[in-house]
């Protein structure tokens, strides 16, 4: 991560992210039958893409805003830059473990399965909260900290997300149905 923030590039975080996205569309098509959860038939491949580029991009807008209120010292582009390469263990292993390890195990061995994707998980959330210790030198403490409030922070983003496209969607409605009654019943 110390590396990352002073020699961390721009052109690295489409690359990683992208590779991200498509390791992700890989796993789901070589996962062997008993792991996967999805039928192949009514895959999203738009919904898919959000489940890896949505919490990332949620991450990376609460983790600087809140960096920023904690007077952390890294720039937005530090913190883009590092939540990229956070990525990277994701898309260096998820598709081959998964394109191994499930056609390998039986389904009564897949608390091994499950295991391996357990740790390569943990391995990148203790990358993007290296993040916060390294990019905007925290001390430990505040580190835990501000990582638990950046996952508030991701909360109230989503929750206003939603918000923002309820209210919009009952204003839509709204118009429509006076539109509909103009129409039918004339002014």
């Amino acid at each position: 991560m110390w590396e990352i923030k002073y020699d961390g590039q721009w052109i690295a975080v489409p690359i990683i992210v992208i590779l991200a996205v498509a390791v992700h569309l890989i796993s789901l098509q070589v996962s062997a039958y008993e792991f996967t959860t999805l039928e192949p038939d009514q895959t999203n491949l738009v919904l898919e893409c959000g489940k890896v580029l949505a919490p990332w991009l949620t991450f990376v807008i609460a983790a600087y805003g809140v960096s920023s209120i904690f007077y952390g010292e890294g720039t937005f582009k530090n913190v883009v830059v590092s939540s990229a390469y956070a990525l990277v263990p994701y898309v260096l292993f998820d598709a081959v473990y998964v394109g191994v390890f499930s056609h390998l195990l039986s389904l009564d061995e897949k608390a091994l399965y499950y295991l391996g994707t357990a740790i390569l998980l943990w391995w990148m959330l203790i990358l993007f909260f290296l993040q916060f210790k390294v990019v905007h030198d925290f001390p430990l403490g505040k580190s835990f900290l501000v990582a638990g409030i950046s996952l508030v922070g991701m909360i109230v983003l989503w929750v206003l997300a939603a918000l923002t496209y309820l209210l919009t969607l009952q204003m839509i409605q709204f118009f429509v149905q006076v539109g509909y009654e103009f129409i039918t019943r004339g002014p």
